[in-house]
């Protein structure tokens, strides 16, 4: 058997169960057995494929230079230590400056193609890619999940983007193009594309918002997951919006 072109970036604490040190080389080796014969413009445009359309190691490893395991982390997997931003707005981009990515206990909660979604979000962040809190009087009006102070602020650092290019931007991306090509379960692909429309609420940009919804999802699909949810933080059209130059967006007044 072939080694994986992730086992030199894989460094888990002696200590660590056999069992879980397995869940993390599994997910690994799914990540670049996928075959993404049916991927979106947008899946297209921010990560590589191969010849045999499976995932370009060389991406990650671009962005992640060891990935590490803490039982004291408090969140799922975090990018680097302390180096996520607190500004608003934040682009995305610029100078690319590989990590560690360090997988904390909440990691092993999820499912597998979450999991693998997870490891794409915090490479991301390598791209120059933080998180927002949440702004001042801010407002929007759209039919989409809006953003909110609980969704924006459910850490310290933050959990929105004001760019499709963000972490959570290629988290949906990765997931709901995983689920298409790499998931067999129905009713497991739905779940993966319901999971990911709730990330839209922690995308600031209008625009970029509704980008991500037409590459991601059907309109059928839009209409069915707006109905289903049933989360009180999800707003649709309650509130003004703001037009700024040719673009309409979410900011502050």
């Amino acid at each position: 058997m072939a080694a994986s072109p992730f086992s030199d970036l894989i460094e888990l604490p002696k200590e660590m169960p056999a069992m879980l040190k397995g869940v993390v080389e599994r997910d690994f080796e799914l990540l670049t057995e996928c075959e993404f014969k049916n991927s979106s413009p947008l899946f297209n445009e921010m990560f590589k494929l191969n010849e045999s359309k499976n995932f370009d190691p060389a991406w990650f490893r671009q962005r992640i230079t060891k990935v590490r395991a803490d039982s004291r982390a408090t969140t799922d997997a975090e990018f680097g230590r302390g180096l996520r931003l607190k500004v608003f707005p934040r682009t995305c981009g610029g100078e690319t400056k590989p990590d560690t990515l360090t997988l904390g206990p909440f990691y092993f909660a999820g499912t597998q193609p979450e999991r693998i979604a997870t490891l794409i979000h915090e490479a991301r962040h390598a791209d120059g890619c933080s998180h927002s809190k949440f702004p001042e009087n801010f407002t929007c009006l759209d039919d989409l999940p809006v953003p909110s102070k609980e969704a924006c602020d459910s850490t310290s650092d933050g959990q929105c983007d004001d760019t499709y290019k963000g972490a959570n931007g290629a988290h949906m991306i990765f997931l709901v193009n995983f689920a298409r090509n790499c998931v067999g379960d129905k009713q497991e692909i739905e779940k993966l594309k319901f999971k990911a429309f709730g990330i839209l609420r922690q995308i600031l940009n209008v625009n970029d918002r509704k980008k991500l919804a037409e590459d991601l999802f059907s309109a059928e699909e839009l209409e069915r997951f707006k109905k289903n949810h049933n989360s009180p933080l999800l707003l649709f059209g309650q509130i003004e919006s703001k037009t700024v130059g040719k673009d309409q967006i979410c900011a502050p007044k």
